[in-house]
C-alpha cells in the first residue's frame, strides 16, 4: 500500500522516480486485486472437491467465485485509495475496514428506513424502488447467494450488485490518481 510506502521511506524514492504517478496507482491497485484473486484461487481445491463430489454445481461455484472476486478487488481499491490518506499501514487498513463496515451498516440502514417510509406510503410497499441501495453494501451478494439465480429478478440484482460494487472500485481508482496528482515529490 502507499502508507506501506510512508512507513518503510521508500514513497518519495518512488514518487521521485520516472514512473508516472498513474502508473503507480493502477500498479498498486494490479497488486491488491491481485492478491485478493491469489486468495480466491487458494480455495479453488477445495471448491472443486465440493463439485466433484456433488455438493455443489460448477455455476454456483463460478458464480461465487465472481462475485468474491468483483467484491475483493473493489474493497482494495478502497483500501489503496484510504491508505493514500495514512503515514502507517496499521491506521490504513484499519480506516479500510472501517469505511467498508461502515458502507454495510449504512446502506443496510438506509434500506430499513426507506423501506419505513415505503410502508407509511402504501402498502404493500414497492420495494424495488430502493434495492438498488443495497447493490452498495458489500454483504449484499450472501443474501442474493442464498434466494438462487433462477428468477430474473434475481438476476437483475445481482448485476446491479457487480456494477455498484465495480463503480465503487473505479470511484477509489480515481480518488487514489487524484491523491496521487495533489501529493508533491
Amino acid at each position: 500500500t502507499i502508507a506501506g510506502e510512508r512507513e518503510r521511506g521508500t514513497w518519495l524514492s518512488l514518487l521521485g522516480s520516472s514512473v508516472p504517478r498513474h502508473q503507480i496507482a493502477t500498479g498498486k491497485i494490479i497488486a491488491a486485486c491481485l492478491y485478493v484473486l491469489l486468495l480466491l484461487g487458494v480455495s479453488a481445491p477445495l471448491a472443486g472437491l465440493a463439485v466433484l463430489l456433488g455438493a455443489i454445481d460448477v455455476s454456483t461455484v463460478t458464480g461465487l467465485y465472481v462475485a468474491h472476486a468483483v467484491v475483493g478487488c473493489s474493497l482494495a481499491c478502497l483500501g489503496v485509495a484510504i491508505s493514500t490518506l495514512f503515514e502507517r499501514t496499521w491506521a490504513a487498513a484499519l480506516a479500510a475496514i472501517a469505511t467498508a463496515g461502515a458502507l454495510s451498516v449504512f446502506t443496510g440502514t438506509l434500506y430499513v428506513a426507506g423501506a419505513a417510509i415505503l410502508e407509511q406510503l402504501s402498502n404493500p410497499p414497492d420495494l424495488d424502488m430502493i434495492t438498488w441501495i443495497m447493490w452498495f453494501n458489500p454483504g449484499y451478494g450472501m443474501g442474493l447467494f442464498f434466494t438462487g439465480d433462477t428468477d430474473p429478478a434475481t438476476l437483475s440484482h445481482w448485476w446491479g450488485h457487480f456494477a455498484a460494487m465495480a463503480s465503487l472500485g473505479g470511484v477509489s481508482f480515481l480518488a487514489t490518481l487524484a491523491r496521487l496528482r495533489r501529493i508533491r515529490s
